[in-house]
This record gives structure tokens, C-alpha cells and sequence, in this order.
């Protein structure tokens, strides 16, 4: 499991194929769980927080504001029906 610090952020990436060539998904979603078991909701083309980068490829930066596990699903439905799912830890800084 990658780990990174309070304050600081992390790229999540994903790219949707089908039969190996990449695809756009009719909608693509963000979820992003945070340690205290909050989620937020993220959809492209509504919220700026997803970004395409080209066909199929998309990426949420997120900040993060505290320490413990967070998960990270993107996922696309319709003319691509796929999710991919990320946990990393976030730990305090020791210096501030």
C-alpha cells in the first residue's frame, strides 16, 4: 500500500479499454472515501475534480487533509463497464 503525508496529494489515474484499445465510458465516477468514512461523489463533466487527459484516460487529484486509509474507486459505465479501486495510507508529518 503507497503511503503519502497530511497536506499533501495524490493522482489517481485510470484508463478504460476495450479489447485492449482505450475507450471513452459513456459516464465515469469518482468515489473517494476518506478515513473517517466519508464519501464524495465525483462525475465528469459535472464536477472539474475529474480531468480527461485523452481517449479513455482520466485522473482526480485529491488533497489530502487527513491521516489513515482512503480508497479511491473510479469507474465507467455504459460503453465501458469497469472500476478500479485504490486504497493508500496518509500519515501525519513529523514536522510542521
Amino acid at each position: 500500500m503507497s503511503s503519502y503525508l497530511v497536506g499533501g496529494q495524490v493522482r489517481i489515474s485510470v484508463t478504460f479499454t476495450v479489447s485492449g484499445t482505450a475507450t471513452d465510458p459513456t459516464a465515469v465516477t469518482a468515489l473517494v472515501k476518506t478515513p473517517a468514512d466519508v464519501t464524495t461523489t465525483y462525475v465528469y463533466g459535472v464536477d472539474a475534480e475529474i480531468v480527461k487527459t485523452a481517449t479513455g484516460s482520466y485522473y482526480i487529484d485529491q488533497n489530502l487533509s487527513e491521516s489513515g486509509t482512503w480508497a479511491v474507486a473510479m469507474v465507467g459505465t455504459g460503453a465501458v463497464v469497469a472500476v478500479d479501486e485504490r486504497s493508500f495510507s496518509v500519515r501525519a508529518r513529523r514536522v510542521s
